[in-house]
């Protein structure tokens, strides 16, 4: 009995200090609800209870043993055969399916980026579009009032030709209304002076022949 126990006592003096250097990490395996011991051993105690991918930090090891810590800091032993270091299937899913969300989650920004960019291209060529048939109507407003512009131009030159004649026109008339009183007042000057002559013409030749008479009358009184 003292045998047993003196090299039970030896082995945990040997392996102590390893399995406090030793600080791996280990998953409860698939599938499992396992059972956490007080002792190494069939005499134990049941501290609690490891469910499917429990997380536990793997502190030493002993037989078929490993002594573990579970996540709220239990301490304690689990059958080795339990415990794996690859992540387990279900921590695989649940980390796949993370990733999977964030990926729908990029993809959902991405999808609504280019939705709005698209919009945002949408509005940028319809106001394009504008700019472009406003440019088009100023052009032909600018088209039209330069036509305007020119007939304004050609209508203004004509004027100014047709003033200018005028002008002269009024100015030959002028002239001329004032050469026709002239020679309406030169006229009228020769018309009066015309008939004075022959009126003293006529007198003249009345007064005359008076005469004459007189002088023939006063003859025949005379024989």
């Amino acid at each position: 009995m003292r045998h047993p126990m003196l090299s039970l006592l030896l082995i945990l003096g040997l392996t102590l200090p390893a399995m406090s250097a030793v600080a791996a990490t280990g998953y409860v395996t698939d599938q499992l609800v396992l059972t956490l011991r007080s002792t190494a051993g069939n005499q134990y105690q049941t501290l609690g209870h490891l469910k499917t991918a429990s997380k536990v930090e793997i502190l030493g090891e002993e037989g078929k043993f490993l002594h573990v810590r579970s996540a709220d800091g239990t301490e304690g032993y689990v059958l080795k055969q339990y415990i794996t270091a690859d992540l387990p299937k279900q921590l695989i899913i649940d980390r796949q399916n993370k990733e999977l969300r964030q990926l729908r989650q990029k993809l959902q920004q991405l999808t609504t980026g280019s939705s709005q960019q698209q919009q945002t291209l949408a509005d940028l060529q319809k106001q394009r579009d504008k700019l472009t048939r406003d440019l088009q109507q100023t052009r032909r407003q600018l088209q039209q009032l330069t036509e305007a512009h020119q007939q304004l131009l050609d209508a203004s030159g004509n004027l100014l030709q047709i003033t200018r004649e005028k002008d002269q026109l009024k100015e030959e008339n002028d002239r001329l209304a004032v050469e026709a009183a002239r020679l309406e007042k030169e006229n009228a000057t020769l018309l009066t002076t015309g008939s004075i002559k022959w009126f003293l013409a006529g007198a003249g030749v009345l007064f005359f022949g008076w005469i004459l008479g007189k002088i023939s009358r006063k003859k025949r009184r005379a024989f």
